[in-house]
């Protein structure tokens, strides 16, 4: 079943908003980054991905095309690790 993906992007805080689905309460995890992901508690499944400076690294990325990285591994995050 495909999830709907809801996106807002707020020019006055340069930030971009995904969701995946409806929206639901979630835990948010800062990645190297400085990229947040937002995670179901119960499920640990992905809800949401928020880019802050989007417009930045959005201009970054045409100087050089591996300028935005998702680096991290949600695992190495406390969401499967003791």
């Amino acid at each position: 079943m495909a999830k709907e993906l809801i996106y807002n992007y707020n020019p006055q805080a340069d930030e971009l908003n995904l969701t995946f689905g409806k929206v639901r309460r979630a835990v948010g995890i800062e990645l190297e980054n400085e990229v947040f992901i937002q995670v179901d508690p119960r499920t640990k499944a992905l809800v949401g991905i928020t880019v802050p400076f989007f417009s930045r690294r959005l201009s970054a990325k045409e100087r050089n095309p591996s300028a935005i990285k998702f680096s991290g591994e949600l695992v190495a995050v406390g969401l499967g690790r003791n």
